[in-house]
This record gives C-alpha cells, sequence and structure tokens, in this order.
C-alpha cells in the first residue's frame, strides 16, 4: 500500500505542476489560454487531480469506520477552513476590493465559475457526493450500482448545465465523474488490472496525442461545438488519467526528479493555496522561442512549487497557523 501511495503522490506532483504551469501560460503569454501547451494542460490537469482525490478518499477516509459527522467534520477542517482563509486573505491583501455591504462580503465566497480557490469548495461538495453514494449503496455494494449512481449524477449535471445555458456545470460533471471513476480505480482490483495492461496504456498514449491534434474547437458561440469540447475534455482526461496512472506506476526516474514530484505531491494544497507572484502585473513573454518560451515557463513552476514547498514547511511547524492556512492539524 505505501509503494502506491507513493506513486500516487509522484501523480499528484506532476498535477499541482501542471497547475503552476497552467496558471503562468495564461496571464503571461502573448497567446494565453489558446497557447498550444496551454491547451494540453488544461484538457486533463484538474480531472486528473480530482481523480487522485477520489482514490485517496476511497484508502484514507472510510465512513463506515468513523461516521457520517466526522467524515463532514474532517473535510471541513482539510478543505473549508483554508479556503475561507485564504479566499478573505487574498481578497483584502492582494485585491484591496472594498466591502461596503454584507453582500460584497458574501460574494467573496462565490466559487462558481471556477473562481479564486474554486477546487477546495467544489471538492467538499463532491465529496458529500461520495458520502451520499457510500449512505445509498453501503447495504448492495456493487460495481453496477456504483457505475449507475456516477452516470446517474453527472447526468444531472448535464441537464442542467443544458436547462440553465451553464456550461461550467458540463466541466464540473466531469470533474464529479473523474473523483467516483478514482474512487472506483481504488475500489475494484479488477478495474486497475484492466488500465495497467500495457495494451490500455498503449492505446491511452496514442488517443491522447490524436485529442491533442484537434482540441479545442473554436466555439466562436456554436453549441454544438461547445458540446464538442466538453466531450473531447471527457475524452482527454480519461485518456491521460490511464496513461500518467500508468507512468507513475511503471516508470522509474531519476533520484531529483523523483523527490521532487513525491514531495510536491506531498505538499499539493499548500501549493495550489499559497498565493505567490513571480512576475509584475502586465508582464509578458514576448521575442522567445517556442521552445525557450516553455522551458522558462517550466523553470519558473518549479521554482514557484519550491518557494511555495518550503513556505509550506514553515507553516507546517506551527500548529493553529497551519490548520487555517492549510487545513493541517
Amino acid at each position: 500500500m505505501e509503494k502506491r501511495l507513493d506513486y500516487i503522490d509522484k501523480l499528484r506532483g506532476f498535477a499541482i505542476l501542471l497547475v503552476v504551469m497552467g496558471h503562468l501560460y495564461l496571464p503571461y503569454t502573448t497567446q494565453g489560454n489558446s497557447h498550444p501547451v496551454a491547451e494540453m494542460i488544461y484538457s486533463f490537469h484538474m480531472p486528473l487531480f480530482f481523480f487522485i482525490s477520489g482514490y485517496l478518499c476511497e484508502i484514507t477516509h472510510k465512513i463506515a469506520r468513523i461516521g457520517y459527522l466526522n467524515f463532514v467534520r474532517k473535510k471541513v477542517i482539510s478543505l473549508l477552513i483554508p479556503y475561507l482563509f485564504w479566499i478573505v486573505a487574498v481578497s483584502f491583501l492582494f485585491t484591496h476590493k472594498p466591502i461596503t455591504t454584507f453582500g460584497d462580503f458574501i460574494l467573496l465566497f462565490n466559487f462558481f465559475p471556477n473562481k479564486l480557490f474554486w477546487f477546495m469548495p467544489v471538492l467538499f461538495l463532491i465529496m458529500l457526493l461520495y458520502m451520499l453514494q457510500y449512505r445509498l449503496l453501503q447495504k448492495k455494494d456493487s460495481l453496477a450500482r456504483r457505475l449507475l449512481f456516477v452516470i446517474i449524477v453527472c447526468g444531472l449535471l448535464c441537464i442542467l448545465g443544458v436547462l440553465l445555458h451553464e456550461y461550467f456545470l458540463l466541466i464540473y460533471a466531469i470533474y464529479v465523474f473523474s473523483f467516483l471513476t478514482g474512487a472506483l480505480v481504488m475500489k475494484e482490483e479488477s478495474i486497475q488490472e484492466r488500465i495497467l495492461d500495457n495494451r490500455c496504456y498503449g492505446g491511452g498514449s496514442l488517443v491522447l496525442c490524436i485529442l491533442w491534434l484537434i482540441y479545442p474547437f473554436d466555439t466562436n458561440g456554436r453549441i454544438l461545438y461547445s458540446a464538442l469540447n466538453v466531450l473531447l475534455t471527457l475524452l482527454c482526461s480519461i485518456s491521460a488519467i490511464i496513461v500518467f496512472y500508468n507512468f507513475f506506476i511503471k516508470v522509474s526516474l531519476c533520484k531529483p526528479i523523483d523527490w521532487f514530484f513525491s514531495e510536491m505531491g506531498r505538499m499539493s494544497i499548500v501549493i495550489y493555496l499559497t498565493p505567490l507572484v513571480m512576475f509584475p502585473k502586465g508582464f509578458i513573454f514576448d521575442g522567445l522561442t517556442v521552445t525557450t518560451e516553455n522551458l522558462i515557463i517550466l523553470l519558473v513552476a518549479i521554482i514557484q512549487c519550491l518557494l511555495a514547498y518550503s513556505i509550506g514547511k514553515f507553516i507546517y511547524k506551527i500548529p493553529y497557523l497551519r490548520l487555517i492556512m492549510y487545513g493541517k492539524k
């Protein structure tokens, strides 16, 4: 089990590095979210994170042992407390937005769609869905019933997204699917064996490369192309999860890279939450070759991860501070 968790830590370290890189491509390159590398990253990196979260949830949080209330309490401590701290701290210390009414204060915590630190409350809500799944299936838990639950929940989110014309609900359906799939993969050895088959690994790699050649479509407000982009995101996510899950189980990395991914994975929440600004406002990479630009962004992302990691290591030595900042007792 420890060996498997070590691979998951490395996978999570890889995922958080992609998150940091994505946040560098968008504001600091001339192409922004249309940058080819950014498009590749955003085609799968958050579903990969939710897959890992579901996988770990199935391992570490046994509701039958700790009970429903303790499960929710643990998630409030680890997810909502640091979210509330950082959303207020960043709003007051960095954005300097005036809070003149109670409504302005409430708007600070509006995380839909994908606003500041949105991952934390969305993960909390998905954890509640996971708890509901356990409550409904605890006496008749089976692969077929779990799959039916996933289909119903994701289907309802998609229907709501279409009816309300809210594109982000369709993307959140992919996040829910990824999380519950991660829990399912951990629980069902037969699914693990199929995913870890080299034919699945190779096929997933081929499919992912092909999808990256066409993803995303330029929608220009067209509903059909928006729907196709959701489908492509789902397919990219499934393929990438298969590929990188296999990679970090089967491939031996050199020690420095192995250490980096493992340690960053253990401190991924710290890296995600710690607000580090590496360049001044308005800065843009310009006049660089594509290769140079990508290498610089990779190097800056690694440095940013290491800086946040160092800050987290220091904060972890202060009990109450690590609780409110990072949800660690």
